[in-house]
């Protein structure tokens, strides 16, 4: 069951990243002071942050005072635009152990799936980065 809800460290790392750009309030960071902030591997953050810019999430600032700021405003960037960003689509989960044995006339797990699957759906696409970004400058 733990692999209903998977979120990757890539999408971890691209939340956390997109967040404290919107907490930071549109000044442009580095890969490197993103990376510190966070305590991960600026060369993983860098591949992320690459995938993040490619969907128009961010956008990248050259030159000595360049770095990373988001593409438009925090509260029209979701949850899921981020997720989708860097993992694909977010699918309905299939059978859980992965091969169907059922008779094809319903699931042994009930509405279980589809409807975790629709209250993740839900969260993604109503959580901005303004929100989370909230929760940030709540700690600080």
């Amino acid at each position: 069951m733990s692999d209903i809800v998977k979120v990757s460290d890539a999408v971890a790392l691209g939340i956390h990243a997109a967040v404290m750009l919107a907490a930071w309030n549109d000044k442009p960071y580095s890969c490197k002071q993103l990376a510190e902030a966070l305590s991960v591997s600026e060369n993983h953050l860098s591949k992320v942050m690459q995938r993040l810019s490619r969907a128009g999430i961010v956008v990248s600032r050259r030159g000595p005072r360049g770095g990373f700021v988001l593409a438009r405003p925090a509260s029209e960037i979701t949850f899921l635009h981020v997720f989708e960003a860097i993992e694909g689509a977010l699918t309905v989960p299939g059978c859980l152990i992965r091969q169907p044995k059922c008779n094809g006339s319903g699931c042994v797990m009930g509405d279980l799936l589809h409807e975790i699957h629709r209250q993740t759906r839900t969260y993604f696409t109503g959580t901005t980065l303004a929100r989370l970004a909230g929760v940030i400058r709540k700690k600080q």
